[in-house]
């Protein structure tokens, strides 16, 4: 059976002729062992992860009373055994494959398993979290097929894309936020601390008769002073020449700039001039970033450097901390002062004005670059995209898709890790090790590299105990004798 299944593969050259053991789970011989020991390790460290993310929450919606902490728990239970079994199940599957074909393939190794394995483990995750864990998965499956793509020449990085990819992906994510409400997950709430929870609040159009705008025409042009007041009352923009309509857009414009210096627009969130607003947001703003990422990573680095002057300078003075305060305080107040701009030009408060300050916004990620900013960012719009889609009935068995997207980019991350875990983010790679145990680095990477993909490129040489009872022949006279030579 194992022969006939293997011919049925289409890549019958790109195969070890090794035993799982020999390849994976080389701390036991056992694969039922080696499946609980990696799903009981998982499990563990999400109850860990689990406990604090959940409890956090919930102390933070101010729930106190028995009910809350029991779902609580029981939202710990149920995600601590979904990501347990992901990993039980993939290693299972792992096993189950090469005792099915006798051979280990390249896509066995990582992609299929995990496919299947995942797909079945996110049923357990309760519903509500599928969705965003699936494109925060798919945000990082994302980032290693552009590093492969990059490194392999299929693509050619553009210059500057993270800021042209955040510039639009916030303009986009903004309007959606000031359509349907400021939302609950993570990067809505990083946008409501930077920008403002008034400034992303549902829009209530105000739109104000602007007497202003006659008395600009007149001022802009003395010989409009004879139009008929029926001719102003039914706008005179209707019927004015090319030219005059350029002069009105003008004076509209010109109106708008000088009211933005001294003082706010009805529809604007705030009480000072709009000009007086945006500085003091830049200045907030600026002074939050530069000393909230100058001094907060050297205290959890080393909590004793709070009391050393020089460690928490030297965090001040670094260059790339600075930009990282300019980014964020240009950021808000240019979004800020657009919005009122806006404001003021259109003379009402308007869904699209979000998508405008959210774009021109965006480009002072140039001070500091980030991709990793700005694929978190374009994953959560294109999530919101696609629950705009679902809620308009456009995308259906969403469920399914959700799933799917799930299966698939953890199958990509699991296989990366495997087969060419350079191309992962480190700290992904530093989460997967913390969170099995270190198994991953138990892999025999040596024979991995017979594929010809460098598993082993940033690994300490390992040479697995064996016991040879449960090595193969080929195993045996191909790599123990050459290793005992």
């Amino acid at each position: 059976m194992p022969s006939i299944l293997s011919k049925l593969l289409p890549f019958p050259d790109m195969v070890l002729q090794f035993n799982c053991y020999e390849v994976g789970h080389t701390w036991t011989p056992f694969c039922s062992r080696a499946a609980l020991d990696i799903g009981g390790s998982v499990f563990f460290e999400g109850l860990k992860m689990y406990t604090g993310v959940y409890l956090f929450g919930q102390l933070l919606a101010r729930r106190y009373d028995y009910k809350s902490f029991r779902e609580t728990v029981k939202s710990i239970l149920r995600s601590s055994t979904f990501l347990g079994f992901n990993a039980f199940a993939v290693l299972c599957l792992f096993c189950f494959s090469y005792r099915s074909l006798g051979k280990l393939y390249l896509s066995l190794i990582g992609h299929v398993p995990s496919i299947i394995g995942s797909y079945m483990a996110i049923h357990l995750e309760k519903p509500s979290r599928r969705g965003p864990l699936a494109f925060y998965v798919a945000n990082i499956a994302a980032e290693t097929l552009f590093s492969i793509a990059v490194s392999n020449r299929i693509i050619k990085p553009i210059k500057n894309g993270e800021v042209v990819l955040f510039a639009l992906s916030t303009g986009i994510l903004v309007y959606f936020i000031k359509k349907n409400g400021i939302g609950h997950d993570m990067i809505s709430t990083i946008l409501k601390s930077i920008i403002g929870k008034d400034e992303l609040a549902r829009n209530k159009p105000l739109t104000i008769e602007r007497k202003s705008d006659e008395k600009c025409e007149e001022k802009f042009d003395s010989t409009k002073s004879t139009l008929s007041s029926s001719r102003i009352n039914s706008g005179c923009n209707d019927k004015l020449s090319k030219s005059n309509s350029i002069r009105s857009l003008l004076v509209k414009t010109v109106n708008g700039l000088s009211s933005f210096l001294f003082k706010n627009h009805p529809s604007c969130p705030h009480s000072s001039s709009c000009l007086r607003y945006s500085i003091t947001t830049f200045l907030q703003r600026f002074l939050i970033g530069w000393t909230g990422i100058s001094i907060i990573p050297t205290i959890l680095r080393s909590p004793s450097s709070l009391t050393s002057m020089s460690s928490l300078t030297k965090g001040l003075k670094d260059r790339k901390n600075i930009n990282f305060g300019l980014f964020l305080g240009l950021f808000s107040s240019t979004f800020k002062a657009c919005s009122c701009l806006l404001r003021w030009w259109d003379n009402s408060s308007k869904h699209w004005h979000g998508t405008v300050a959210g774009m021109i916004a965006g480009s002072s990620m140039a001070l500091y670059p980030s991709k990793t900013i700005a694929q978190y960012i374009f994953w959560k719009m294109m999530e919101t995209l696609f629950w705009e889609n679902v809620s308009t009935g456009k995308i259906k068995h969403s469920e399914t898709i959700i799933c799917l997207t799930y299966a698939l980019a953890c199958s990509q991350l699991f296989y990366v890790a495997v087969i060419c875990p350079s191309h992962l983010r480190p700290s992904y790679m530093k989460f997967l090790d913390r969170f099995t145990h270190q198994c991953l680095r138990l892999l025999n990477r040596n024979v991995i590299d017979l594929f010809g993909t460098n598993s082993s490129a940033g690994f300490k040489t390992f040479l697995p105990d064996f016991d040879l009872k449960y090595t193969s022949r080929q195993f045996q006279e191909s790599v123990l004798v050459w290793t005992i030579q």
